[in-house]
């Protein structure tokens, strides 16, 4: 993934100041982390998520690990069953964690482990709100991504909240729509290779996977 990775314009939410991911790495080494991060759809939301976890997994980032565990999980798979964060794990990466306690090993070592929570904007209705509402103020570490404006904060545990703008590089795709001559089939083509190359990012095509440290 890191190849493909494109860099993201972000915004720390209280004072509109400009932050890059590796500032926000280093944030996360503080621990205690109950972290929203927003934007608007395509802005780079999920590939970020998967971004810190490709990061940990990596084993090559100092601050990341440090944590004994950096898990992603999709909270549309949560439904009004699940009950605690065992259930969504086991939810998402059912037959990989069969034999593995869950509970037991969050117990053992709550704080060092990182949750990673993405899209909360497609929790399917008020009970399931309701019960992420509940497993998320159980946690110590949680970075909770979602759409902007799409839901209600209130309820949420949060120390800090960013918000995602988008490519950093798009600027590049305006300056090539307005200074070429897009009728020309040549060069149609090369902005859709560019296109294509600026966009490409390796991990949209594995839905889940389990990152772990050993």
């Amino acid at each position: 993934m890191g190849k493909f990775y494109q860099r993201l314009s972000i915004e720390r939410d209280k004072d509109d100041k400009h932050i890059d991911e590796k500032s926000i790495i280093e944030k996360i080494a503080e621990r205690n982390i109950q972290w929203l991060i927003k934007g608007d759809i395509g802005s780079g939301k999920s590939t970020f998520a998967k971004y810190l976890c490709y990061e940990w997994a990596k084993k090559e980032n100092a601050i990341l690990n440090s944590y004994r565990l950096v898990i992603y999980l999709k909270l549309r798979n949560l439904d009004e069953n699940t009950k605690n964060i065992s259930d969504l794990v086991h939810i998402q990466y059912r037959g990989l964690v069969n034999n593995f306690n869950v509970n037991e090993f969050i117990f053992e070592y709550q704080d060092e482990i990182l949750f990673i929570f993405d899209g909360l904007d497609e929790l399917k209705n008020q009970k399931c709100r309701e019960n992420f509402y509940r497993i998320n103020q159980f946690l110590e570490n949680t970075i909770i991504f979602s759409r902007t404006n799409s839901i209600n904060i209130n309820r949420l545990y949060l120390n800090d909240i960013f918000c995602i703008k988008g490519f950093k590089d798009i600027y590049k795709i305006n300056e090539i729509y307005s200074t070429r001559d897009l009728n020309k089939l040549k060069e149609k083509e090369r902005i859709i290779r560019y296109l294509l190359r600026l966009i490409k990012i390796k991990t949209w095509i594995f839905e889940n996977i389990l990152l772990s440290s050993g």
